[in-house]
C-alpha cells in the first residue's frame, strides 16, 4: 500500500487501505501470504481495471512503479524492472533491464523468456527520441542476441546480427568487439 499511495500521491493512507479492504471483501483482491499486500483475485479483474486506465496514466504509473521498485527494494528480479521500465517508455532503463533479463534467461536456457526480453530489446533499439540505449549496451545486446539466435538455429538472422554488431562496434572504436563479431 505504501507504493500505491506514493504513486498516486494519496495523502491519507487510511483511505487507501480502506478502499483496498473493500475490494478484498468484494472478492476483487486477495490478501498475499505476507498479510500486508494484495493481488488481484484473477487476471480478468486486473486486465479490466488496467484497460480502463487512460494510456497516459498507465505509462505514468508504470514509470512511478519502476522508480519505486528500483529505489526501495534491493531487487534482483530484473524481469520485473524490465517490464515496468519498458511499459513506462523509459527506453534506456527498459533496455538495460530487458538485456539483463534476457541474458539471465539465456544462461538458464529459458529460451521463451529470453525470446520475450530480446524482443523488447529489439523494439527499444528502434525507438526514436530521448535517451536511446547507449551504443555499448546495443553492442552487448547484439552479442548476446547472436548467441540466442544460434541456439534457436536461426542462422540467417545470426549473420545479419553479427554484421550489425561489427558495424556498430567499429563505429564505436571497439576493435576487440568488432573482431569478436567477425
Amino acid at each position: 500500500t505504501e507504493m500505491i499511495a506514493e504513486m498516486a500521491g494519496i495523502v491519507r493512507q487510511e483511505s487507501l487501505e480502506s478502499d483496498l479492504h473493500e475490494m478484498f471483501r468484494a472478492g476483487i483482491l486477495q490478501l498475499n501470504e505476507d498479510g500486508r499486500s494484495y493481488t488481484f483475485a484473477n487476471n480478468s479483474f486486473r486486465e479490466t481495471i488496467y484497460e480502463c486506465l487512460p494510456q497516459g496514466d498507465r505509462v505514468r504509473w508504470h514509470g512511478c512503479c519502476a522508480k519505486w521498485l528500483e529505489r526501495h527494494l534491493n531487487i534482483q528480479n530484473v524481469s520485473l524492472l524490465a517490464y515496468q521500465f519498458t511499459r513506462a517508455r523509459m527506453t534506456e532503463r527498459g533496455f538495460y533491464f530487458s538485456l539483463q533479463a534476457a541474458k539471465s534467461a539465456l544462461e538458464s536456457f529459458s529460451l521463451s523468456d529470453a525470446a520475450r526480453h530480446f524482443s523488447d530489446c529489439r523494439n527499444l533499439c528502434e525507438v526514436k527520441g530521448e535517451n536511446p540505449p547507449p551504443d555499448h549496451l546495443v553492442v552487448d545486446f547484439l552479442q548476446a542476441y547472436s548467441k540466442f539466435l544460434t541456439l534457436e538455429g536461426r542462422h540467417a538472422e545470426v549473420y545479419g546480427t553479427l554484421r550489425r554488431w561489427r558495424r556498430l562496434a567499429k563505429s564505436a572504436h571497439n576493435n576487440a568487439s568488432a573482431m569478436s563479431a567477425a
